[in-house]
């Protein structure tokens, strides 16, 4: 019977039957409206996203200044791409209304209000294993229009993350940089390793931060724990409760998703111990004393070295490494990042 399922696991396999879990993203920046204001940074911030993504292992589609019709083409494009088993990703950077109590992206020649409904782009990630749509655009009334501000919110359903660069009926600022605050922020953040909620919340920091108040906005939908994940190593100590609570700790991570990957940023963790003395009482366990620093690679990253401590009662070798990196691996999430704020002038998306 273990042949049997060998052998039918090694078809399945060779066949493509077993469905491979990708990482696809649809990028379209618009800047040079027909009918509406310019954007100076849309382009360059859905360029600064792509790199990002590709970096996070996304297969990147990217879109600069499309009309409407290759616009819906490009989304209708990215959708037969999508399986099952994917993760599916729209980054939108330009001019959105609300109109007719719904959320519209503008194209290149938009004219008024007319543009590509949200719901487009959920119909057109609707077979994802989840999605994320991030519009990194204001939802007020673009110029030209009689689109009315402050309509409401963009709801969830299902394993669907929907990010807005400002809350509803509000501006989102272009930026006097290269690049807008939200977009800079949210590039930088993509390598940290965390999961999609905390990692916003960071986000949503630095865009508060070097804004009069843009406050980015998020719902999430169903249960999934998304990482962008980031290239990791482990470097283990010399002596065994070091190596073996190394050990449990890479498992823990390719767990969450991470993955080795030389073309990424790689967070390095360099893992020691040393056991804990706790005097002659014979019935009680052992401790140790573990550390970790964690620090990247990339200097570009500019991240300093963070360093996180804790003791663990020593019974079992693999079961008490075990515990240990469980435990380590959720005080090593949180990130420090860099503390730049960028400026606080520029036209609005």
């Amino acid at each position: 019977m273990k042949t049997l399922w060998l052998f039918l696991f090694c078809w399945l396999a060779s066949s493509g039957a077993i469905a491979e879990e990708r990482r696809l993203a649809l990028v379209v920046g618009v800047g040079a409206y027909q009918d509406h204001g310019p954007l100076r940074n849309a382009v360059a911030d859905a360029d600064l996203i792509a790199t990002a993504l590709e970096r996070a292992g996304f297969a990147v589609t990217s879109e600069h200044d499309v009309g409407q019709s290759q616009f819906e083409h490009a989304l209708a494009t990215f959708e037969k791409k999508i399986g099952p088993t994917d993760t599916a990703l729209i980054y939108f950077s330009g001019h959105a209304v609300q109109a007719a109590n719904r959320n519209v992206l503008l194209a290149a020649d938009s004219q008024g209000a007319s543009g590509v409904p949200f719901y487009k782009l959920l119909d057109a990630t609707d077979r994802a294993k989840f999605r994320i749509l991030i519009l990194d655009a204001c939802r007020d009334g673009a110029q030209g229009t009689k689109a009315t501000a402050g309509v409401k919110p963009e709801y969830p359903k299902g394993e669907t993350a929907i990010i807005f660069s400002a809350e509803a009926g509000t501006e989102a600022t272009d930026g006097a940089g290269p690049h807008s605050p939200f977009a800079a922020s949210l590039a930088r953040h993509l390598s940290d390793g965390l999961e999609l909620a905390p990692m916003m919340r960071l986000v949503a920091e630095d865009v508060h931060a070097a804004t009069n108040g843009q406050n980015p906005e998020m719902r999430v939908g169903g249960a999934t724990a998304f990482y962008f994940g980031a290239s990791f190593a482990i470097e283990p100590g010399l002596n065994e409760p070091a190596r073996l609570i190394a050990r449990e700790l890479e498992a823990q991570f390719e767990r969450a998703g991470f993955a080795p990957d030389s073309e990424r940023p790689t967070i390095v963790y360099d893992v020691d111990s040393e056991p804990l003395a706790l005097g002659p009482v014979l019935d009680q366990p052992d401790h140790v004393v573990v550390r970790v620093t964690k620090h990247w690679t990339d200097p570009t990253l500019r991240l300093p070295g963070v360093r996180v401590q804790a003791e663990y009662p020593w019974r079992n070798p693999n079961s008490s490494a075990r515990n240990a990196a469980e435990q380590i691996f959720r005080l090593l999430l949180p990130s420090v990042r860099d503390k730049g704020t960028p400026e606080r002038n520029g036209a609005r998306k």
